[in-house]
C-alpha cells in the first residue's frame, strides 16, 4: 500500500471493492499502522486526518467468546456491575439489553451462550456490538457474508441509521452489487493500488464502466445509435395516436425488448395518493408469463430517484418475486409525472447482465415515454369526460327506468306503504348514481380507473340512517370507470335490503352493526357485506327467488362483473361478491 488517500465525509458510505480476502485484510491492517505507506483517511475536502482511535474495525469472520452469553459479548468491558461487590448486575444487564435490542433485533435471550448461535446470528451480533459503540468511523469487511436475508436487511438499516446520525463507513467487499446498493462512492483497488473511483450514481447508470475497472468482463456490442433513434421516433409517433394505454405500453415494451434484447418487461402503475399498485402490464419475449415482483419491492424501488440494479448474486434476489424465477438480473427505473410517482418499469434478463451508459439513457427515455402515455390517458379522460358522461347518463337513466318498471305493479296495485317503499327505492338508486357521477367528475385518473374503496365510502356515508353502525375494512382496489355505476347499483340494493329487512322485530336498544370488507385475494376482488340482523329465511334460494332486487344484483354480478354472489346466514346475513380484478379493470 502506497500513496493512497481516502477522503470521506460525515453521513457517507465509501465502498472499497477488493477481490482478494488477503488484500482486504492487508488494507485494514495498513489503515491502523502508523508508517509512511499506510493509507491516509481524511475528513471531507479538508486536510484533517482521521485519528486511528476514532476507527472501529468489523472483520468478515466474527470475533466473539463462545462460552460467554450474548449480553456479555455485546457489552464485554462495559458490563454494569454492582457498586460494593463489583459483580455483574444481571438485572441491569437484562434491562439495558432488552431496551437496546428493540432496535437491533438480535435473536436469542440475553443469557443465551454464543456457542448456541448459528454462524449467521453470531455475525449479526458481532456487527451490532460494534455499531452500538457509535464510533466516528467504521471499517467493515464483507458485512453480508454468512447473514440470512432478514439479518442482511437489518444490517442495511443499521448502517443507514449510523450514517444518518453523522457516522462514516468504509465498506470493504468483493461484491460490486452490494457497493451499488449501499454506498455513495466506490473505490476499486487491486494489488495495493487504486484502479479507479466513481460515484455510485455514475456506476448505476454505467455499471459496465465499474466492472471494467474490476475485471476484464466481455460484453456484446454497444447499442446501435440508429436502432435507438428509430425506436424513439416510433415510440413518439405511437404516443400521439389514439390507442388505449395498455396497447401503448405493450408497444413500448416490445420496442424496449428489441433494442436492449431483454427477456421480459414489467410496467407497474402506482396511485400516488394511496401509494398502491393499480395494475401490472407484463411483456415476455418468449410469450411466457412473467413472475411478478412483490408489491413491497415495486413501491420501494419506485420511490428511488434513479435506476436500481439487482442480480442473482444479491442476497434475497429470489425473494423479490411472488413466484420461482429463472431470471438472473432485474433493472428498474421509476416513472414520474410532474414530480409525482406514477409507476415502475422493470426489465428482466436470464443472464447476469450490466447495462451501458447509453442503455441507461435509453431506459430513462423509455420511462419518460411511459409517463407521457399515462399522462396522455389522464388528459384524454378529462377532455372526453363530458362525452363519456352523456353515454353513461343514458345508460343510468335506462337502469332507473328498468327499476321503475320492476316496481310498476306495486305502484299500480300496492297499498300506500308499499308504494312509498317503491318510490324510496328509486330515489335511493338515483342518489347513488348521482354520487358516483360526482366522484367520476373529480377523478384524477381521468376516464380510466377509480378507487373502489372511495366508491364504497361515498355510498355508505350517503345513507340517511343513524341507527346502524358501519364498520369498514377497505383496501385500495382500482376498477374501470365503466364498472363504477354497476357497483353503485349493486351496493345500493344490498344496503337498502339491510336497512329495510335485516332488523325487523329487533328490540329497540339492539346495537345494529354492518361490516363492509373489501380486499384482494389472489387475482380476485372480494366484497363482503355482513349484518347482525335476523338473517335471511331458511328457505331462501338464490336461483328461484322472486325478489326483483336480488335478481338485479345477480344479473349485474354475473354479467357485468363476470363474478359470483353468495348469500349465507352467519349471526345475520352475509353477502359475498367475488369478481375477477382483471375483468373489473378492463
Amino acid at each position: 500500500m502506497s500513496n493512497i488517500d481516502f477522503s470521506i465525509k460525515a453521513k457517507e458510505v465509501q465502498a472499497v471493492i477488493i477481490k482478494s480476502n488477503d488484500e482486504q485484510l492487508n488494507f485494514i491492517k495498513s489503515t491502523l499502522d502508523k508508517n509512511e505507506d499506510s493509507p491516509i483517511l481524511k475528513m471531507g475536502d479538508s486536510d484533517e486526518i482521521i485519528d486511528k482511535n476514532d476507527i472501529e474495525i468489523i472483520y468478515k469472520d466474527p470475533i466473539l467468546f463462545d462460552n460467554m452469553s450474548i449480553a456479555e459479548n455485546f457489552y464485554f468491558d462495559d458490563l454494569p456491575r454492582k457498586k460494593l461487590s463489583n459483580i455483574i448486575d444481571w438485572k441491569k444487564v437484562k434491562r439495558n439489553f432488552e431496551s437496546v435490542n428493540k432496535f437491533y433485533g438480535i435473536d436469542g435471550n440475553y443469557k443465551t451462550k454464543v456457542r448456541d448461535l448459528s454462524l449467521g446470528n453470531k455475525k449479526f451480533l458481532y456487527i451490532c456490538k460494534h455499531f452500538y459503540k457509535n464510533p466516528k468511523i467504521i471499517i467493515i469487511q464483507e458485512p453480508m457474508d454468512y447473514l440470512s436475508l432478514e439479518n442482511s436487511t437489518k444490517v442495511t438499516k443499521i448502517i443507514q441509521n449510523f450514517i444518518n446520525n453523522g457516522g462514516m463507513v468504509i465498506y470493504i467487499t468483493k461484491q460490486w452489487e452490494e457497493a451499488l446498493v449501499i454506498s455513495n462512492y466506490i473505490t476499486i483497488m487491486s494489488k495495493g493500488k487504486i484502479s479507479g473511483k466513481m460515484s455510485s450514481k455514475e456506476a448505476k447508470s454505467n455499471p459496465r464502466k465499474l466492472l471494467s475497472l474490476i475485471e476484464g468482463y466481455q460484453y456484446k456490442e454497444d447499442l446501435d445509435s440508429d436502432d435507438v433513434l428509430s425506436a424513439i421516433f416510433k415510440s413518439s409517433e405511437y404516443l400521439t395516436s389514439e390507442y388505449e394505454l395498455r396497447d401503448i405500453l405493450k408497444f413500448l415494451s416490445m420496442e424496449l425488448s428489441e433494442v436492449m434484447d431483454i427477456d421480459g418487461c414489467l410496467i407497474s402503475l402506482i396511485d400516488s395518493q394511496t401509494n398502491t399498485i393499480i395494475d401490472n402490464y407484463a411483456y415476455s419475449k418468449s410469450h411466457v408469463d412473467l413472475p411478478l415482483l412483490k408489491d413491497e419491492y415495486i413501491l420501494d424501488r419506485a420511490a428511488q430517484d434513479d435506476i436500481s440494479y439487482f442480480n442473482i448474486r444479491d442476497i434475497g434476489f429470489e425473494s423479490m418475486f411472488n413466484d420461482a424465477v429463472d431470471f438472473k438480473t432485474i433493472i428498474s427505473v421509476p416513472i414520474v409525472i410532474r414530480t409525482q410517482l406514477s409507476g415502475l418499469i422493470s426489465i428482466y434478463f436470464k443472464c447476469i447482465y450490466t447495462q451501458t451508459q447509453k442503455e441507461s439513457m435509453y431506459l430513462l427515455t423509455f420511462a419518460r415515454h411511459a409517463a407521457i402515455a399515462i399522462e396522455g390517458t389522464r388528459l384524454l379522460g378529462q377532455s372526453a369526460l363530458l362525452e363519456e358522461s352523456h353515454h353513461r347518463i343514458k345508460n343510468n337513466l335506462q337502469s332507473i327506468i328498468t327499476l321503475i318498471l320492476t316496481q310498476k305493479d306495486i305502484i299500480e296495485n300496492g297499498n300506500k306503504e308499499q308504494v312509498n317503499d317503491a318510490f324510496l327505492k328509486v330515489i335511493s338508486l338515483i342518489k347513488s348514481i348521482a354520487s358516483i357521477h360526482d366522484l367520476l367528475s373529480k377523478n384524477e385518473h381521468g376516464g380510466s380507473i377509480i378507487n373502489l374503496k372511495v366508491i364504497l365510502e361515498t355510498l355508505i356515508h350517503s345513507i340517511e340512517n343513524n341507527d346502524i353502525q358501519f364498520n369498514m375494512h377497505l383496501d385500495d382496489v382500482f376498477i374501470s370507470y365503466s364498472k363504477a355505476t354497476s357497483v353503485a347499483i349493486v351496493v345500493n340494493e344490498l344496503l337498502t335490503n339491510v336497512i329495510k329487512h335485516a332488523y325487523k322485530n329487533i328490540p329497540k336498544n339492539y346495537i345494529k352493526i354492518v361490516e363492509v370488507n373489501l380486499t384482494m385475494f389472489d387475482d380476485d376482488i372480494v366484497l363482503i357485506i355482513k349484518d347482525n340482523g335476523t338473517g335471511i329465511p331458511e328457505d331462501f334460494n338464490l336461483k328461484t327467488t322472486k325478489s326483483s332486487g336480488i335478481k338485479i344484483i345477480k344479473g349485474i354480478v354475473n354479467n357485468d362483473f363476470q363474478g359470483n354472489v353468495y348469500f349465507t346466514v352467519d349471526n345475520g346475513t352475509m353477502v359475498k361478491i367475488i369478481a375477477s380484478h382483471k375483468w373489473m379493470i378492463s
